[in-house]
């Protein structure tokens, strides 16, 4: 019998390329969509997984008094131990207020310094008045970390993070690898500063991670020796120490104005000879620290 032949048109023909072409070049451009981020591993398998970048710290800065060497040789030397060396950090000279000091910073500082917060007790008042070597060094713990908010707010970079540290601690884990768990345990992208393993009867044991935005006591604490900022919110951390009247460092970070958390997770631990330099302990040195360590030693003058 007669076969049946089926011709197309050369319009036909010409139309279906075009298709052809268009059609490979949607798949290409899917497939490089796909792949972005992405890339090859297993050899000949070509096996396509994600690359996640994990967070990490762009700077640590160390609080550290002159009149303090040893605790700089201390804490330079540890921080060159096991793999927290890694960890880029430098020295953050301290600083050491006196009567008057108020009125030797910037007259935007100076506003704020003059007026410490209205406690129920009048705390700080009475401080001033009967203790003034303490009130004093309570104000240098403010000041050394205000200089270094400011710091950070000048040259950071977008999407870093910066650490900041006071030297009577050091790392007990690995901050490195624990980092993103750290970050992730506050289950919240936008937070504004997180404290490791916060003191005190405002560690809250048993509980790893909760927000400071209460204090059902006329004052919380827990500590300003390890913190880490979150550059892309540093102006709003900054706001907060400049446009209220301050208090006590570690009670700054309690506040519902800010997203600051503690997570305690045994990363960091103080020293057992060393305590906070605000009068009312004894320190024994450590006479046999290395004077070499792992960390910069700067001697530039912070400003504030």
């Amino acid at each position: 019998g007669a076969r049946t032949r089926y011709f197309v048109s050369p319009h036909r023909t010409e139309y279906l390329k075009i298709m052809m072409m268009f059609f490979s070049s949607f798949v290409f451009i899917s497939f490089c969509s796909a792949a972005s981020g992405m890339h090859l591993q297993g050899g000949s398998k070509g096996l396509l997984k994600k690359v996640m970048i994990p967070p990490e710290i762009s700077r640590t800065f160390v609080i550290n008094l002159d009149s303090r060497p040893d605790r700089w040789r201390i804490m330079n030397f540890s921080a060159g131990f096991g793999q927290n060396a890694s960890l880029p950090c430098e020295r953050w000279k301290a600083f050491e207020p006196s009567p008057g000091f108020e009125q030797t910073v910037s007259r935007e500082v100076g506003s704020v310094l003059m007026n410490p917060v209205d406690s129920p007790d009048n705390k700080y008042e009475r401080m001033k008045a009967n203790a003034p070597d303490r009130y004093y060094h309570v104000m240098g713990c403010y000041v050394s970390h205000l200089s270094l908010i400011q710091h950070i707010s000048r040259i950071g970079r977008p999407g870093d993070l910066y650490m900041v540290m006071e030297d009577d601690h050091y790392f007990s884990r690995n901050l490195t690898a624990l980092l993103p768990q750290v970050i992730s345990a506050v289950h919240d992208s936008d937070w504004d500063a997180i404290r490791l393993d916060c003191g005190g009867e405002w560690g809250r044991r048993g509980v790893e991670t909760y927000r400071t935005d209460v204090c059902d006591q006329p004052e919380c604490f827990g500590g300003t020796h390890a913190i880490i900022y979150n550059y892309d919110n540093i102006q709003h951390t900054l706001a907060h120490w400049m446009e209220g009247d301050w208090r006590s460092a570690d009670a700054m970070f309690w506040t519902p104005h800010l997203k600051n958390y503690c997570v305690n997770m045994g990363i960091v631990t103080n020293f057992h000879d060393l305590s906070s330099d605000i009068p009312k302990i004894n320190f024994v040195a450590l006479d046999d620290a290395n004077s070499t360590g792992a960390c910069e030693m700067h001697t530039d003058e912070p400003r504030i």
